[in-house]
């Protein structure tokens, strides 16, 4: 795989229950690096289905 798709490549698993909260921050931060920004924002509709 190529060294740009490397953040996706994150284990779930992996994450660092009973480690510190700085090594369960920094396990998050590796989600937080792949939201969009806001020159790369999509269009999404919001709907409530209906019963």
């Amino acid at each position: 795989m190529k060294e740009n798709y490397a953040p996706w490549e994150i284990d779930v698993e992996a994450f660092p229950k009973k480690g510190s909260l700085d090594d369960q921050l920094k396990f998050l931060l590796g989600f937080a690096i792949l939201a969009p920004s806001t020159h790369n924002s999509q269009p999404h509709i919001l709907f409530e289905p209906t019963q």
